[in-house]
């Protein structure tokens, strides 16, 4: 997948960090081993479905390149399956992917479109940075 230049969508809050690790566009990133001095914040793709989520990668990075993450408002999102508009997203798998959230599953967000297959890309409001679980 190549670098989508396309504007962001409104009202999405970005940062950005080092890519621990190839990060493909639009994967949900968590939080990774920032050096020492505490300036160099690095993100990777999860490595369990538990993960607490950092944001979205808004592009694609090879290790050690910068990339920005969409961490609050909306995002697009790649797809692990077929879901409705308005389902609660959480992490599918260690690729970056969503799918509709079951109980006890960290939310990602919230989906603003369906989407009806896997690596369908569809807007997401984002609920990342925060420690919220599906009851």
């Amino acid at each position: 997948m190549g670098v989508n230049i396309a504007p962001t969508l409104a009202g999405s809050i970005q940062r950005e960090f080092i890519a621990n690790g190839a990060i493909t566009q639009y994967a949900v990133v968590v939080l990774s081993t920032p050096t020492g001095d505490g300036l160099d914040s690095r993100c990777a793709l999860p490595s369990a479905v538990t993960n607490q989520v950092l944001g979205v990668a808004q592009h694609d990075a090879a290790d050690g390149e910068p990339v920005r993450v969409a961490m609050q408002g909306e995002s697009y999102i790649v797809a692990n399956g077929a879901f409705s508009a308005g389902d609660l997203l959480s992490l599918a798998a260690t690729t970056g992917k969503v799918d509709t959230a079951a109980s006890g599953n960290v939310i990602v967000g919230l989906a603003r479109e369906a989407a009806t297959a896997t690596n369908d890309i569809i807007v997401c409001v984002l609920s990342a940075g925060f420690s919220v679980v599906k009851p």
